[in-house]
């Protein structure tokens, strides 16, 4: 497990299975489950800032997770190898 993370909604137009995090510092694989026990892939990308500040996960990775639009999300992260 790479952390957990607090995701809100990313850029809702951008299309895909991504979460933007401070958690990996170059885009890889990876796997996102919620408090519930629901994961989903998707593609980790680098936010740029600090662990714990927080995520934006896409559209798409939200609602196979059954989460509200417009809430944090507490996440878990894993980097698939």
């Amino acid at each position: 497990m790479l952390g957990e993370t607090l995701a809100s909604l990313g850029a809702p137009g951008e299309t895909g299975f991504w979460l933007v995090t401070g958690l990996v510092s170059e885009p890889v694989q990876g796997r996102v489950e919620s408090e519930a026990g629901q994961s989903v892939g998707v593609e980790l990308r680098p936010s740029g800032r600090e662990p714990g500040a927080g995520s934006e996960i896409s559209l798409s990775a939200l609602r196979a997770l059954d989460l509200s639009l417009s809430s944090l999300a507490p996440l878990r992260v894993y980097s698939v190898r």
